[in-house]
This record gives C-alpha cells, sequence and structure tokens, in this order.
C-alpha cells in the first residue's frame, strides 16, 4: 500500500474543510488503498507493490539484452548496484557504466553511443541490487491519496452530482491528476520487478 489511512484523513479533511472523516475507519480505508494502489499499478504497467519501499537485501533479476549499448533496468537503489553481471556459459563479459537507469556499453572505459557491440541479443543477463526505491515516490503517495478520497466519496450518494442519461453517476476512472502521475510512470517494455 502507498500510502496510510491517517494520510488519507489528513488530506480529505484540509480538501474538504469540515472535520475529520469518521466513517472511514482504518479497515475501510486500508481496503481503499489496496484496491486503488492495485489500480495504479494497472495503469502504469507494472508489477503489484512496484512503489513499495525497497528491501534492505539486494536481490538478482534477469534482463535480455536487445543488441542494443542500453540495457533498460527498473528503479534500484544508487550504490546498491553488483557490478558483476552473470551470463550464460560461452559469453565474455562486456564493460558498461551506469547512466539514469541504464548500464551503457563500454569498450577500454569509452561509450560505445552509437556503435556496434551492444548487449547480446536476446541473451539473458543476471543483474543482483536493491530494486525498487528508498521509499514510496512522493507524487505516487499524493496520487493514491486523491484516487483514495475520489474513491470513498464516489460512494456518497451526497457527493455524486453528475448523472448519465440512465440517472447513473458518471465515474472517470482514474482523477485526472493521477492520470497524469501514472502516464509518468508508466511502463514500456520494462522489465517489471
Amino acid at each position: 500500500m502507498y500510502c496510510a489511512p491517517t494520510e488519507v484523513r489528513e488530506v480529505a479533511t484540509q480538501i474538504t474543510a469540515v472535520a475529520e472523516p469518521t466513517a472511514w475507519t482504518d479497515d475501510v480505508l486500508n481496503k481503499v488503498i489496496e484496491r486503488a494502489s492495485r489500480i495504479f499499478d494497472l495503469e502504469c504497467g507494472v508489477a503489484p507493490e512496484y512503489f513499495e519501499a525497497a528491501g534492505t537485501n539486494a536481490t538478482e533479476i534477469t534482463v535480455d539484452g536487445d543488441g542494443t549499448n542500453y540495457l533498460r533496468l527498473p528503479p534500484y537503489i544508487p550504490g546498491s548496484l553488483n557490478t558483476t553481471l552473470t551470463y550464460p556459459s560461452g559469453y565474455s563479459a562486456l564493460g558498461f557504466t551506469e547512466r539514469v537507469g541504464y548500464l551503457v556499453r563500454t569498450e577500454n572505459g569509452i561509450l560505445l553511443a552509437h556503435q556496434f557491440g551492444g548487449w547480446y541479443e536476446n541473451v539473458p543477463i543476471t543483474v543482483s541490487a536493491r530494486w525498487g526505491f528508498e521509499a514510496t515516490p512522493a507524487d505516487v503517495k499524493h496520487a493514491i491519496i486523491e484516487f483514495v478520497i475520489n474513491l470513498c466519496k464516489e460512494v456518497d450518494p451526497a457527493s455524486i452530482k453528475l448523472m448519465n442519461l440512465d440517472n447513473q453517476p458518471l465515474r472517470e476512472k482514474m482523477p485526472p491528476r493521477v492520470q497524469l502521475v501514472a502516464n509518468k510512470y508508466k511502463m514500456r517494455g520494462a522489465v517489471l520487478v
């Protein structure tokens, strides 16, 4: 879960300028937070709990090379990447440097930005690091808080105002600001942890 019930109540109170929403018990809010977090994960195209704080131990993942000089990695804690990669037998170790979420191929310390000699295509490369984030990113946390408040209010008849032709409430998949944050993190062909 990407936020706590107390955080939701605090923001809901600030937004609505009314007393703390007492009907929102911790049990109810935890269920709605879990739902909102999983919907957000699905919208981003990532595994459940992707935005949780990273564990304390390094773990291994396998990433397939694609023939380019850039090996895209999921988020990891800076300084936790083990620079010794594991390749299948018959493949020699390749030189690389870390650059903003990628391992970039090097030859004798020189970047191979637009030259041949990239990562072995369709060859699994095992990488070890503490995968994830130090803490849930602040923008994700705030998006989930807004989404939870929206979900809680949409079941409250007093807050539903727009109706369609069948007199059913009009609901968005997710609030626009939440969608903007999801779009920022949306994964396109990345490795999921």
